[in-house]
């Protein structure tokens, strides 16, 4: 049996009080969660994310540097010309761009080459004779298999002289003058270079 006064009540206080104040604590609990500041869950993922990117163009760049050195080193490579024995094709301080691998050359080719008497010096000069070449002299003027050659390259009036005629190219090996004939040393002393000898094909000049 209930004491009297306390019909509707529980811990001394009235029921309606006590619900009212659960359901504005709970109001206010529902308020609070719906205005929390969101957790940054995926944060970590971004940064990564970003550090592989630069990773990746790091080796990108990398690896396109290391393919221009090893083009530069085994495939084109650059000179400078030192002295006047090609005028006026080049001129002396002139840089030109060498290409290793050249394949077969032609007659008119300039070329790269280690001097047979110091191979530590390189000379520039321009294929006059291929394997297989009879060269003469006729008058003054080159010719091949005896036929005259058209040498545009040369200054008006430049004789070729000190050639011995005919002279035969082995083969595996160069005719190479100088297109400044009175002032290169070239073929004409030295004889025809051996194709080992031959660095590059001169590919351009500035």
């Amino acid at each position: 049996m209930r004491a009297p006064g306390l019909q509707g009540c529980r811990n001394g206080r009235p029921i309606r009080e006590v619900r009212g104040r659960l359901s504005r604590l709970s109001l206010a609990a529902l308020a609070g969660a719906r205005y929390r500041p969101p957790v940054a869950a995926a944060q970590p993922d971004v940064e990564p994310r970003r550090r592989t990117g630069v990773r990746g163009w790091i080796a990108v760049v990398v690896g396109a540097l290391a393919a221009a050195a090893l083009v530069w080193h085994f495939v084109l490579t650059a000179c400078v010309v030192d002295g006047d024995s090609m005028l006026p094709t080049l001129r002396h301080g002139e840089r030109v761009l060498i290409l290793r691998l050249h394949g077969a050359l032609q007659r008119g080719d300039l070329v790269v080459f280690k001097n047979p008497w110091a191979p530590e010096d390189l000379l520039v000069k321009r294929v006059l004779g291929v394997p297989g070449d009879v060269l003469s002299v006729d008058h003054g003027r080159l010719c091949v298999g005896g036929f005259e050659q058209g040498e545009p390259y040369l200054a008006p009036g430049t004789p070729l002289e000190g050639l011995v005629s005919p002279t035969a190219v082995l083969e595996d090996s160069y005719f190479l003058l100088g297109d400044n004939r009175p002032a290169s040393v070239d073929s004409r002393r030295f004889g025809a270079v051996p194709a080992h000898l031959v660095v590059g094909k001169v590919v351009t000049a500035w």
